[in-house]
């Protein structure tokens, strides 16, 4: 009986998910060369205990899945994620930043306090002599008027 199995993409990715799958496979049982299908099926029908539609269907199925990361890969993926972690500021670190805001904020001068500075600022402006004042006391003044 011929089998219309294809087989698509890397073997060898197909081969580790279908001993991962059923641990009873050993490497000689999924060797595959082309043109040998018949025989991977057959030997592989044998060791499970399935028919021929079902290994087949088995296969299709494994070789359709999206390619999941490895373990090394998970780890990898994990190692950034801490590292990324790890620049990011810590609560405490945070807090004491907080804590910094809002003593520069106390060291500023509030809208109420910058108002009296501009009231002091604007009374000490109209005690000044003007350029007509200066120099000219109410004597000299008189003097000059005769």
């Amino acid at each position: 009986m011929e089998t219309k199995l294809r087989i698509k993409g890397n073997w060898n990715e197909t081969k580790a998910k279908l001993q991962k799958k059923y641990p009873k496979l050993t490497d000689e049982d999924l060797m595959f060369t082309k043109g040998n299908e018949d025989d991977l099926v057959s030997c592989i029908t044998e060791r499970l205990g399935k028919t021929e539609e079902e290994v087949m269907d088995i296969i299709d199925e494994l070789q359709s899945e999206k390619s999941k990361p490895s373990a090394q890969q998970k780890g990898r993926a994990q190692i950034i994620d801490e590292q990324s972690e790890k620049s990011k500021p810590s609560a405490q670190q945070k807090g004491r930043a907080q804590i910094i805001d809002k003593q520069s904020e106390k060291s500023k001068p509030s809208a109420q306090q910058k108002g009296r500075a501009q009231i002091i600022d604007e009374q000490s402006e109209k005690s000044k002599p003007t350029g007509q004042q200066k120099g000219s006391s109410p004597k000299e003044f008189s003097k000059k008027r005769k």
